[in-house]
């Protein structure tokens, strides 16, 4: 987290006077989810709602009940998810996405339960725990890939026979290439070959070739047979089909997570800010700094 001031608030000379930056470094601290915190002017009333908040924490601090590392080092398991929430408003969360939303969830739930000890149990949890279920229900062990079918699971035994076919007669037919032509190729790329190669009249002559000038050089492609472009033909069929299934499968994710998206925003939020609250007591700890009392009026008092 890099704390910084709103700009033109703090002129640079005193800026620089009372050494903001090295008061501001006490805060860099490595949380995901709070990459950057702009700080800026507050009223009163903001102020004190602040400062209350800070105070509340601290006293569950000296009462034993809440320990800040503790906390930030869970919160620091938290994946940073806004370029994740315009996905999802739309309906159109991905598969990387949704390892995103389930790491975060599952990582939040269990921040939540440290902090029963310390806060009332916030009503947006349980938006948590309905994504995490809806999740689980079609992704694999730690949301790492989609949940497949049996019918998805044959077409994808069905692709592999079918890339190792591919990979096999292309082989071949890259093989006869070299030893008809001395020149490797790779599949699916075209090859340069300058005009004065030694091996250009080879590569002419060779019917297993398609050679296009090309200012100064000659570009060199495939001319595949029959057998090629079929198993070529199966394979993109497949795999298309394939494609098609997971797109119906991740409109399907997306229709039942959409409902609970304003509940996970809200309490994405929340978190970002507890977060931003933890760290501050968490530096105050660390760096024995005190909180602000506001007073009706000015003057001060002697004990």
């Amino acid at each position: 987290m890099k704390l910084e001031f709103e700009q033109k608030i703090v002129p640079d000379s005193l800026y620089e006077e009372l050494c903001f930056d090295d008061f501001l470094s006490w805060f860099d601290i490595d949380i995901p989810i709070l990459p950057r915190k702009i700080l800026r002017p507050m009223g009163r009333e903001k102020g004190e709602e602040h400062f209350k908040m800070l105070q509340d924490l601290q006293r569950q601090v000296d009462e034993k009940k809440l320990r800040p590392e503790k906390v930030i080092s869970q919160s620091q398991k938290l994946p940073f998810l806004d370029f994740v929430l315009p996905f999802y408003e739309s309906s159109s969360l991905e598969q990387y996405h949704l390892y995103s939303l389930g790491k975060f969830v599952s990582e939040n739930l269990l921040l939540e339960e440290i902090e029963m000890k310390t806060l009332p149990e916030s009503e947006l949890s349980a938006c948590c725990l309905k994504i995490r279920e809806i999740l689980k229900t079609y992704t694999q062990k730690g949301f790492s890939g989609l949940r497949f079918t049996t019918e998805e699971n044959r077409l994808r035994e069905e692709i592999k026979k079918s890339e190792k076919e591919v990979d096999l007669k292309v082989s071949k037919y890259e093989g006869e290439i070299y030893e008809k032509t001395g020149l490797k190729m790779i599949y699916p790329y075209p090859k340069e070959v300058s005009r004065d190669s030694d091996n250009l009249p080879k590569i002419l002559d060779c019917e297993m070739l398609s050679v296009k000038p090309k200012k100064d050089i000659n570009l060199v492609d495939y001319r595949l047979t029959p057998a090629v472009k079929n198993a070529l033909a199966k394979k993109n069929l497949l795999t298309k089909d394939f494609n098609q299934l997971m797109k119906k499968k991740l409109r399907k994710i997306n229709r039942e997570l959409y409902p609970h998206y304003m509940e996970f925003r809200r309490c994405y939020e929340e978190r970002k800010n507890k977060t931003f609250y933890y760290a501050l007591l968490l530096v105050k700890q660390q760096q024995s700094l005190c909180l602000p009392l506001f007073q009706t009026s000015c003057g001060c008092k002697f004990r």
